[in-house]
């Protein structure tokens, strides 16, 4: 048996039961739902469905007896977004909320513009999808604090500059470890290697992963899930060389299972400094 699912949506023009009826009428009809009670008090229509139906749908049959669906639109500001994927992930998984008709993500200013039902807008769970798919909500666009969001801003690029020092430096640590067989008697090169490696391997790479594994989790398989396999593949063959479990220590590449998700934050410094600037230049030309 499908798993059933209730929805709650506003119809405006309705005045009397004979209105109500033409409603209730009009969706009895369709395969999705299994039952429906229009309450005429609170202009809503409350359905069973056993499948998902879409926002189409119901605008189509609320119109075809002379109603309309009324909407709403609101612009959230979320941050994390980094390709077409994370855009196509939150575009995909918000119109899921309850009352959500649809979402329009925006990768350069990393804002949201969501059409809902009007007044079934439940920021909560918008926050908590959000969240679930790896980013950060940040708030309702027009409601946030200029200084905050400048702050917030300064505060992301200081976080990954302070990974690319600390990637950089230590990467640059275990190629010298490596190239000239440095060992500190009783570790073996790829003991110490590892010691050393340890620290800022999870330091750097924490974001990465992290987003990686929430698109995995969603049946994703974007840019952040290919660059977690990469970081994991040379970190995971390392540890396996150096205490000789199926691989010998010609596998150890722990300069590289820190240096690769280095330069990957590099290139988002990079890329969050150009936003940035973009951002503020269209500010500029509107005025």
């Amino acid at each position: 048996m499908a798993k059933q699912k209730e929805l709650n949506i506003p119809v405006d023009g309705m005045h009397c039961s004979s209105c109500s009826l033409l409603v209730e009428k009009s969706f009895g009809k369709l395969d999705e739902v299994e039952s429906i009670n229009v309450d005429l008090n609170t202009n809503k229509a409350h359905m069973v469905l056993n499948k998902d139906i879409s926002p189409d749908i119901i605008d189509k049959n609320v119109e075809s007896v002379g109603f309309t669906v009324p909407k709403d639109e609101v612009v959230i500001q979320i941050d994390g977004m980094h390709c077409a994927s994370c855009v196509n992930n939150v575009e995909r998984f918000l119109p899921r909320v309850d009352g959500v008709v649809e979402a329009n993500a925006n990768l350069s200013n990393q804002k949201v513009t969501i059409k809902y039902y009007r007044d079934m807008l439940n920021l909560k769970e918008i926050q908590k999808t959000i969240e679930m798919l790896g980013f950060e909500y940040i708030g309702l666009d027009g409601e946030l604090d200029v200084m905050d969001e400048e702050e917030r801003y300064q505060k992301d690029l200081r976080g990954k500059l302070y990974r690319i020092i600390v990637g950089l430096i230590f990467a640059g640590i275990l190629m010298a470890i490596m190239q000239f067989h440095i060992m500190i008697p009783p570790l073996t090169m790829g003991q110490l290697s590892l010691i050393v490696a340890i620290f800022p391997f999870c330091y750097v790479s924490y974001p990465i992963l992290k987003a990686g594994w929430n698109s995995f989790k969603h049946k994703n398989l974007d840019m952040d899930v290919m660059y977690s396999m990469g970081i994991l593949v040379a970190f995971v063959s390392s540890v396996l060389g150096t205490f000789g479990i199926v691989l010998d220590s010609s596998f150890m590449f722990y300069e590289s299972a820190v240096m690769l998700p280095s330069f990957l934050t590099i290139g988002r410094y990079l890329e969050a400094r150009a936003k940035r600037k973009t951002s503020s230049s269209i500010k500029e030309l509107i005025g």
